[in-house]
């Protein structure tokens, strides 16, 4: 007799007397522990090979699992497979799939309907602040049908993200969205607009020039600044503002963007990260005829940032232009920075 029979015929042996004393019991439990670790080692074409024996043994699991066990003090019999058998039978989809949700802003109810013989199950309240245990709801309806309040105080209620109602069976759980919350960007669209214009002079490789100024305010937060006409061609696209010679012959830029309420030293991180190395060394705004705190950088292919504290905004000034302009872009990007008001 090979051992699996061995192991079957031992198992058999156990159950013919059910009054068994507390040692025997740890002792088919021991057994049974062993014989499903063997199971588990057994390769896939084994356990594919269950013969009748096989069959029989895993019906006296059942048994031994779920079945009679003696109360040795007053001689009562309790049958717990049946209870078990109810339990297991019931997911978590029971109670979600014909569950809805009414209510906003942390209050809510949530109702629905389960199969008549299920008896509860636990449920939470997920989000990325809050954080509960789970609770257990009784069905105390002859139909099946519940209905259940949910508070969460406002202290509780995300900035943004979802409050889920999760329901847990057994190790089966799922979830419905109880609400979505996400931060109202109260913000105004970066918009630009011209205010003035004027006659002016400009130094270009050492000559004064004559030539047309342009005053334009950022909005909503009153900053203006100048640029000389060869700059006057403009768009907003995605909140940046740029500012370009409508890209004749060579491609000049400048782009201006607002961090609301930024931090100076963030933001000139950033934008350092944004730029290959071989940047000149990070300089402030000493240079400028301005009193507004900022940095600079220039690399060497022609490219650039400003980051200047304007109020409590940061302003976040990129710039591109070929080397061969470069005498004359610099008096154009210092009449910018140069005019900066709010």
């Amino acid at each position: 007799m090979d051992q699996h029979n061995q192991d079957l015929e031992k198992l058999k042996a156990f159950t013919k007397d059910l009054n068994i004393n507390a040692t025997k019991k740890n002792e088919i439990r021991s057994t049974v522990l062993k014989y499903a670790e063997k199971k588990q080692r057994r390769t896939k074409r084994k356990m594919w090979a269950i013969t009748g024996a096989s069959i029989a043994a895993v019906g006296l699991f059942s048994v031994l699992t779920f079945g009679t066990f003696i109360d040795e003090e007053n001689g009562n019999t309790a049958t717990s497979s049946e209870e078990s058998s109810i339990e297991s039978s019931f997911t978590a989809a029971d109670v979600i799939d014909d569950a809805s949700v009414e209510g906003e802003n942390g209050q809510y109810q949530v109702t629905g309907t389960v199969p008549t013989e299920m008896e509860g199950f636990e449920f939470v309240v997920k989000g990325l602040t809050i954080d509960t245990a789970y609770n257990y709801y009784e069905i105390e309806s002859q139909d099946g049908s519940f209905e259940l309040d949910l508070t969460i105080e406002e202290e509780g209620l995300p900035a943004e993200g979802e409050i889920l109602f999760s329901v847990r069976v057994d190790a089966d759980e799922q979830s419905i969205v109880l609400d979505e919350f996400s931060e109202i960007d109260s913000r105004e669209e970066l918009s630009v607009n011209e205010v003035s214009t004027e006659q002016s002079t400009i130094i270009v490789e050492g000559m004064e020039e004559e030539t047309e100024v342009t005053t334009y305010e950022l909005t909503p937060y009153g900053i203006t600044y100048q640029l000389e006409q060869f700059l006057e061609h403009y768009e907003v696209e995605d909140g940046i503002v740029i500012h370009h010679n409508n890209y004749e012959e060579v491609d000049i830029a400048i782009e201006i963007e607002v961090d609301e309420q930024g931090d100076l030293v963030e933001a000139q991180s950033m934008l350092e990260d944004q730029y290959s190395t071989g940047g000149n060394s990070v300089e402030d705004l000493s240079e400028y005829d301005t009193t507004l705190n900022g940095y600079q950088e220039h690399f060497d292919e022609g490219e650039g940032y400003f980051v200047v504290e304007v109020a409590e905004d940061i302003l976040m000034i990129t710039y591109r232009y070929p080397i061969e302009a470069g005498d004359g872009f610099w008096p154009r990007m210092n009449m910018l920075i140069e005019t900066l008001e709010y």
